[in-house]
């Protein structure tokens, strides 16, 4: 299941209201919630926060995905946590390129043979072609062979 930290819009006609939520990406945008983290009053000059930011992190940490809006919201309650993050995630990804060029630069044992079945696959491909063509192409030749055979034996005649 596919995780999002998002708005779900409540309030009256023309006076929103906003909570922040943790829910499946399937779900409508008011519907079905895991968990509520937070609220948002965009009516009030500046505009009220509340946002459980243990819980946020705890979602994020799991692997939920927040909206732009989410993500804008939650910089300014925790200044640069969502690109700490994203700098942690490309380091592990980094780490484990560099372990595997240091084992050899392969790739695993799984993921190789993949490979290798794909490429098969591809073979196989131009081989079916290649022996349709090749056919056709002794009907080819065997018709005007028959035709150079009688001028073959006037010059041996000769």
């Amino acid at each position: 299941m596919a995780t999002a930290i998002r708005l779900a819009r409540h309030g009256r006609n023309k006076l929103p209201f906003y909570r922040v939520v943790a829910c499946d990406k399937e779900k409508k945008r008011d519907g079905r919630y895991l968990e509520l983290l937070g609220t948002v009053d965009p009516l009030k000059d500046p505009a009220v926060i509340n946002l459980n930011e243990d819980r946020v992190k705890y979602w994020i940490s799991v692997g939920a995905q927040p909206s732009d809006t989410v993500s804008s919201i939650i910089d300014t309650i925790l200044p640069g946590y969502l690109d700490e993050l994203e700098k942690e995630r490309k380091d592990k990804i980094r780490s484990k390129r560099s372990k595997r060029k240091a084992a050899g630069g392969k790739a695993s044992e799984k993921s190789a043979a993949k490979v290798k079945r794909r490429s098969r696959k591809d073979r196989e491909k131009p081989v079916q072609v290649v022996q349709a063509a090749e056919e056709e192409a002794p009907a080819a030749k065997e018709a005007p062979a028959t035709e150079e055979a009688p001028a073959a034996e006037e010059k041996a005649s000769e």
